[in-house]
């Protein structure tokens, strides 16, 4: 069964080829799109067989069809080149059906960014949450975001032994490429850091930022960033996204 290929394709990727989690959860929403696309279109039950370039061309006008943004069908069908090349590399299949297809190129990035006085306003919002303990917290993670320039898996995975509040960094241990980074921040950052440490609760785990004894996930950290919007008076600014806040200096050492 296709499912069956596309689940070992992701342990491959994560087991031997040592790929990002954000990487991994991409490609497995990719190719899982890919499977629901092809049950509600004539292959309920389908396997590794339905892997064709005409069917596959099908997709592709499919994902034109909708007005996706041509990185994004791109990046969809560059996905299931990937999955099908390491079919190919086992003998499951005997040509890459992807190779045959015209992929569209890639568009203009579109890259939102938020004002200086915007940031502030956000700032300000943290103060206004109803615990000391939330003002920290929520102080803490908006930190990391607009002074460090973390990504958004990046500020979850922090531990807390990865802020150093007498040398003034932030250790990133797994990066971009899965590459490791000093990230230098000033006073101010330091500062809110060092208020979430002293109320951060007792945990049964290392993890930097969490909520009770709940490391704080992906759903966690935006549910702050869209509490901190309604508060200043910015919600429905779609700009604001934890990978669009940019810091307003930062100092990196390899």
């Amino acid at each position: 069964m296709l499912m069956d290929s596309i689940e070992e394709y992701i342990r491959y990727i994560k087991y031997e080829r040592g790929h990002a989690a954000t990487t991994i959860l991409n490609e497995q929403n990719r190719l899982r799109f890919l499977h629901k696309w092809l049950c509600e279109n004539g292959y309920p039950a389908p396997g590794i067989d339905v892997l064709t370039t005409p069917m596959l061309r099908r997709y592709l006008h499919w994902l034109v069809e909708r007005r996706l943004r041509p990185r994004t069908i791109k990046g969809k069908l560059v996905c299931i080149k990937s999955m099908c090349g390491y079919l190919v590399d086992n003998g499951l299949l005997t040509t890459n059906p992807v190779n045959a297809l015209t992929l569209p190129k890639l568009d203009a990035a579109e890259r939102k960014t938020i004002t200086d006085a915007q940031i502030a306003l956000l700032f300000e919002a943290c103060e206004k949450l109803s615990s000391l303990r939330q003002v920290a917290l929520s102080r803490a993670v908006f930190t990391v975001l607009a002074y460090a320039g973390l990504r958004r898996a990046e500020a979850c995975d922090l531990l807390v032994n990865d802020v150093s509040v007498t040398e003034n960094f932030i250790l990133v241990r797994h990066g971009k490429g899965d590459k490791s980074r000093r990230i230098f921040i000033p006073e101010p950052a330091v500062d809110n850091l060092r208020e979430w440490l002293a109320l951060r609760p007792r945990c049964d785990h290392d993890f930097l930022f969490c909520r009770g004894n709940r490391r704080l996930h992906h759903d966690g950290l935006a549910s702050i960033i869209e509490q901190l919007k309604t508060v200043a008076g910015l919600s429905g600014n779609e700009a604001i996204k934890p990978h669009s806040i940019i810091p307003p200096g930062i100092w990196t050492l390899e």
